[in-house]
């Protein structure tokens, strides 16, 4: 009788939490849950950070620009709306905190003109920048920078695509709806930045 009792709770399959959705916890924190806002926080905190960095590059301090990007979540919890994903609207705010940046500074011009591609000039849905493989540590850091450096100097349409397809991963009709414009020309602006960065790579002797 004990042996098949110990038998079925053996048997039993364990129930494992699925972290809350980043959508649930919002609005949770909208009604007033710091806890819920400490959640968001502790799980996006790198990436915006991340990003930010990279975007700006030297010209104005990433830390200002992060607290700012969190301050507006504050400021606007009440007006969060679940009509899409979490991330999304998170990196419509953080672009929008650099964009406004950009533009008091007069950092870049924001109207580079870009010719759309169509879709199917660009069938891959997941891209690959760079595929380099050091011998070395030293030659890894020093690739680590030059690639930096390049992703810098890359038209601001160009780099915040980059960004958000390589470095945070959100998918082109994700991208799309952060940065206001259509799949075809995310995809396009994808494009030239990858033709972009490899000549970068060619003319630094990294890439054939």
């Amino acid at each position: 009788m004990h042996a098949t009792a110990r038998e079925t709770i053996v048997e039993m399959p364990l129930e494992m939490d699925s972290p809350e959705p980043d959508e649930s916890l919002m609005l949770e924190y909208a009604k007033g849950d710091a806890e819920a806002f400490e959640t968001l926080f502790q799980r996006h905190k790198n990436r915006v950070y991340g990003f930010i960095r990279r975007f700006m590059g030297g010209s104005y301090p990433a830390d200002d620009l992060f607290q700012e990007v969190f301050l507006r979540i504050v400021r606007g919890r009440a007006q969060y709306r679940p009509s899409a994903k979490f991330t999304t609207w998170l990196f419509t705010i953080v672009r929008s905190v650099c964009i406004d940046t950009m533009r008091k500074q007069k950092h870049q011009p924001l109207n580079t003109p870009i010719e759309e591609t169509p879709e199917s000039d660009v069938t891959r849905e997941s891209t690959s920048v760079i595929q380099i493989t050091p011998r070395d540590h030293a030659l890894e850091r020093e690739t680590g920078n030059i690639l930096e450096r390049l992703i810098e100097n890359l038209p601001v349409e160009q780099r915040e695509v980059l960004l958000l397809r390589e470095k945070l991963n959100l998918p082109f009709r994700e991208i799309a709806r952060v940065t206001g414009c259509s799949v075809g020309t995310v995809k396009s602006r994808m494009r030239y930045a990858l033709e972009a960065l490899r000549k970068g790579l060619i003319a630094e002797g990294l890439m054939q």
